[in-house]
């Protein structure tokens, strides 16, 4: 759970299943789970569609940073329980493979991965506390560096460097 400012979302709270159903407190699981990260157009076109229809189904406006933006049909919290119900029941009707929200975080963090974003950055974004967490979502990026390195034209080289490193390496034979 986080807060809207300057199209970025800071991440500061987590939603829990407490004694008293679920409930949004001020923590994050881990201390690298407390972050801000910059939201791209898409998403915040997104979330602005989401407070228009708050205010259309519910005459309130989104206006509070405390208040969530998606939330249940009742009001109140999204349970990720309720969440992860609802991916399977459409999955369910659309005969495709079943999955919950985490898919959504494992494809967002393997296409930074996959995209070249160094592994630093990649955990920063990911809230993630070791860099072997990071790593298990990089599966695909030993398949990226192999096509990256078959498509270098070893044939097409600068022939300064190359006449170059031809003189040194005679040089250093003689």
């Amino acid at each position: 759970v986080g807060d809207l400012h300057n199209d970025e979302v800071n991440v500061h709270r987590t939603v829990v299943r407490t004694d008293n159903g679920y409930e949004v407190m001020n923590w994050t699981k881990t201390d690298a789970g407390t972050r801000t990260l910059p939201l791209q157009r898409q998403a915040l076109e997104a979330i602005n569609r989401q407070r228009k229809i708050e205010e259309l189904l519910r005459r309130d406006r989104v206006v509070d940073i405390e208040q969530p933006i998606f939330r249940m049909p009742k009001g109140g919290v999204i349970r990720p329980d309720r969440v992860n119900t609802d991916i399977l029941r459409i999955c369910e009707r659309a005969g495709i493979e079943k999955f919950t929200n985490h898919a959504f975080r494992a494809t967002y963090i393997s296409i930074l991965v996959n995209s070249g974003l160094p592994l630093t950055d990649v955990l920063a974004l990911s809230g993630h506390n070791d860099i072997k967490m990071t790593e298990h979502y990089a599966h695909n990026e030993k398949d990226q560096t192999k096509a990256r390195l078959y498509s270098v034209d070893f044939r097409r080289r600068d022939k300064s460097v190359s006449s170059d490193l031809s003189s040194k390496m005679k040089k250093a034979l003689v």
